[in-house]
């Protein structure tokens, strides 16, 4: 396209506020990462924790607490740092910054939270990051694409006990038509360029 056709309103980018490379089941990076699965996920975990404490439980795992807990971690230089994910005082990644993210997110809710608090939240978070991992494995060919499928309806009973319909979205549906895509073509495709 040309710089003007870019810049030109178009029915779907403008009037509908539609991006098709955000919605799109062939970005697994967008539907699981970035705007996705595992943001409305960790959002749904820290509202349910901050609902109880509204009700007079002790803060835990507040946006600020897990900052501070995230930006102890070292990530290698060739990918992206997880460590600032909560500086905003709420989660905000990119999709790098979730796939790093996600794994020492999973180390805190597995080891360093309060065993057994919001047991029921807790493991449908830890269902939505192995998702994550399963989806990065069979991108290396480490594991079959039919992993990743059992990966994923393991993960959405868990969610829709928690949390019924109230965080659910397109992407989570969009997240079983990722195996299809793997079948079909053989491969993932990983868009880091739309970063």
């Amino acid at each position: 396209l040309t710089a003007s056709a870019r810049k030109k309103k178009t029915l779907a980018n403008d009037v509908v506020a539609y991006k098709a490379a955000t919605t799109s089941f062939m970005n697994w990076m967008h539907t699981l990462c970035q705007g996705g699965v595992f943001h409305r996920e960790i959002n749904a975990l820290l509202q349910t924790i901050h609902d109880d404490k509204a009700r007079g439980a002790e803060a835990i795992a507040t946006p600020y607490q897990l900052h501070d807990y995230m930006s102890r971690w070292t990530w290698p230089k060739q990918v992206a740092s997880g460590g600032h994910v909560f500086e905003t005082g709420g989660f905000q990644a990119s999709s790098s910054m979730v796939l790093s993210a996600a794994p020492v997110l999973s180390h805190f809710f597995r080891h360093v939270f309060p065993s057994g608090l919001y047991a029921v939240a807790v493991n449908s978070f830890l269902f939505c990051c192995l998702v994550i991992e399963t989806v990065l494995a069979v991108g290396k060919g480490d594991v079959p694409i039919a992993e990743y499928s059992d990966r994923v309806l393991e993960y959405m009973p868990a969610h829709l006990d928690v949390y019924g319909d109230a965080w659910w979205v397109l992407k989570h549906h969009l997240t079983l038509h990722i195996a299809l895509q793997a079948e079909a073509f053989g491969f993932l495709f990983s868009v880091f360029a739309l970063e």
